[in-house]
């Protein structure tokens, strides 16, 4: 008799045992999933960033091209378009409207 005792309890066990393994793989298993989507958010996160980071060297390299069209081409041709209107007798001319005229005659808005 005390063999199948101990057969029934070693049986039980083994059932308890095999369970808990079941229950701790479907956790592992929830865990990874969990895991997997916290790394997703995270890289799409850090993706957005970088975006962002982007958008702002760009933004700052268009504003550094503006100054530099100003600078080198619209500043010139304000002041060629301002000495022919002085010579004319028409120099009273603000630097907003002198600024337009030049971006007219160069084609730019």
């Amino acid at each position: 008799m005390m063999l199948s005792r101990f057969s029934r309890t070693s049986t039980l066990t083994r059932t308890a045992l095999s369970r808990n393994a079941r229950t701790m793989a479907s956790l592992q298993d929830t865990l990874k999933g969990k895991e997997r989507v916290e790394e997703d958010r995270f890289m799409r996160a850090q993706d957005e960033k970088w975006r962002e980071k982007l958008r702002e060297i760009r933004a700052l390299e268009a504003t550094d091209e503006e100054h530099r069209i100003h600078s080198e081409v619209i500043s010139p041709v304000m002041q060629e378009v301002s000495s022919m209107l002085a010579a004319t007798g028409d120099g009273n001319v603000s630097e907003t409207g002198l600024e337009r005229m030049a971006k007219w005659k160069l084609g730019l808005k």
